[in-house]
């Protein structure tokens, strides 16, 4: 079916609708080019939004980790899935009180679940833990160097994403296509608080999006194509 690259992740986009493009701005050793999808940008872009700070390059690791989740979500549920998840997350983030930044509570719904559900030692959940621990991380470095509590730096990235590689290479069934049901819960009572571990799917919860007004669940499946009709990924 062909090969899946990704380029430039500054402007890298999964849908083909809603392409909000703002100038990045940058000097020295930070990068001059534009931020490509608001969907896709940092908590740190959110701060200074309106000033003329410039963005480092961890800007790309947090990108990197939304394509790479959305893509995971594309790979194991299929193409509606990923139209759902981007219902749900206008960003990969949320702002909760006292200007706190936070990984977006549906986002981190939907890791725990898929998390509960892949299976140990495969590619998909490598990825997702990558995705999940190193790269949707809100603390950044100053120094730009790797270390736990805070996102990936670049050059670490590249090592793990090779790693994956080559076992992909060596591991018949490290790569193994795999078909889950997307499921959710939608009572809002659940929704996954910060600090508390769920052992299942209890309290996953469908955040809804503040920033619409109420939709029917009609009108959102109306706009999703015919399971039958789907003949395959598309971007």
């Amino acid at each position: 079916m062909g090969i899946l690259q990704i380029a430039d992740l500054g402007l890298a986009r999964f849908h083909e609708k809603d392409a909000h493009t703002n100038v990045r701005l940058g000097k020295d050793e930070y990068t001059l080019t534009p931020p490509g999808t608001s969907r896709y940008e940092p908590p740190e872009t959110d701060k200074g939004r309106g000033t003329k700070e410039a963005r480092s390059r961890q800007y790309d690791i947090w990108s990197m980790g939304c394509i790479v989740l959305e893509l995971l979500i594309w790979l194991i549920y299929g193409y509606q899935a990923v139209q759902k998840f981007a219902y749900y997350t206008k960003y990969f983030w949320e702002l909760q009180q006292q200007n706190r930044y936070v990984v977006h509570p549906y986002v981190v719904s939907r890791m725990r679940i898929m998390d509960t559900q892949l299976q140990d030692g495969t590619a998909y959940k490598e990825l997702l833990h990558l995705v999940r621990d190193r790269l949707l991380v809100v603390e950044v470095s100053e120094t730009y160097r790797s270390q736990p509590e805070f996102r990936e730096i670049a050059h670490v990235l590249y090592t793990s994403i090779k790693e994956i590689q080559e076992k992909c290479q060596s591991m018949p069934s490290y790569l193994t296509p795999v078909r889950l049901e997307y499921s959710s819960n939608e009572n809002m009572a659940n929704v996954p608080q910060p600090g508390i571990v769920y052992q299942n799917e209890v309290g996953l919860a469908t955040p809804p999006r503040r920033d619409l007004p109420d939709i029917p669940q009609t009108s959102l499946s109306s706009h999703m194509s015919d399971p039958e009709e789907d003949v395959g990924p598309r971007i």
